[in-house]
């Protein structure tokens, strides 16, 4: 067996372990200048939608962001950040949107959501979202009915969300690695 046989056989299983892991990655890093933490989930597709074009599709896509001061903190607050994925603006009925777990709801408005529409739209109209378009803070008992619910279904400016189990996952996994800060874990550029 050659060198290049050996290092193939080795790498092999390490390329499989992390690709099944890549699906539910949430990454801890601490600022020490501005003494702050911050967890990060994947960003995970929560909405396909068919573009204007030939089989042309955008998709929106979902992560969760919590910060705190200090290291080893344990935030009180996350954000549901919804972005859109690809080159083209995606025509949406506003921001606005809703998340129900089980018999929790969370609800946003277009002012909730995005400050940048406040007096910029009327009621009716249209917006044309590219990129980040909508922040929606939640309490971390909110976070945690979403990782936990048996129905989970959602809204985002007019598109139904599809909040499957690789969300909760990853959800949960944020939630782990926030409990574990708190008791003296590491607080690296890590990811779980």
């Amino acid at each position: 067996m050659t060198t290049i046989d050996r290092t193939i056989l080795f790498l092999f299983p390490i390329a499989l372990l992390v690709g099944c892991a890549g699906g539910q990655e949430v990454t801890l890093s601490y600022d020490s200048e501005s003494n702050r933490s911050k967890y990060e989930t994947d960003s995970y597709t929560v909405s396909s939608v068919s573009g204007s074009g030939y089989a042309s599709s955008q998709s929106i896509s979902m992560r969760v962001v919590a910060r705190c001061e200090g290291k080893n903190c344990r935030p009180d607050t996350a954000e549901l950040v919804f972005s859109i994925d690809g080159s083209d603006r995606l025509s949406l009925s506003g921001v606005s949107g809703e998340i129900i777990a089980d018999d929790a709801q969370i609800r946003w408005s277009d002012v909730e959501a995005n400050r940048g529409f406040a007096g910029t739209t009327r009621q009716d109209d249209p917006v044309r979202v590219l990129g980040e378009f909508a922040t929606v803070d939640v309490d971390i008992d909110q976070l945690q009915k979403i990782a936990t619910a048996t129905s989970l279904k959602g809204s985002v400016g007019g598109k139904t969300l599809s909040l499957g189990s690789d969300v909760q996952s990853g959800i949960q996994t944020l939630l782990q690695k926030m409990r574990r800060g708190t008791s003296g874990g590491s607080s690296s550029d890590a990811a779980v």
